[in-house]
């Protein structure tokens, strides 16, 4: 009887973390898409002074 009311809580909590967990990978996903375009802009920078 203990692990399903284990089970049962643990279910409760998850689905009540999910939003948060939800909102923390879009902001990751948000931040990974910032830093790869900051990151072209660089790389970019870098050829054309590698071309002078």
């Amino acid at each position: 009887m203990q692990l399903i009311s284990h089970g049962f809580a643990e279910w409760l909590l998850n689905k009540h973390t999910r939003k948060y967990r939800l909102l923390i990978n879009k902001f990751i996903e948000l931040f990974e898409e910032i830093q790869y375009w900051e990151k072209e802009k660089l790389v970019q920078a870098l050829e054309r002074l590698l071309k002078k």
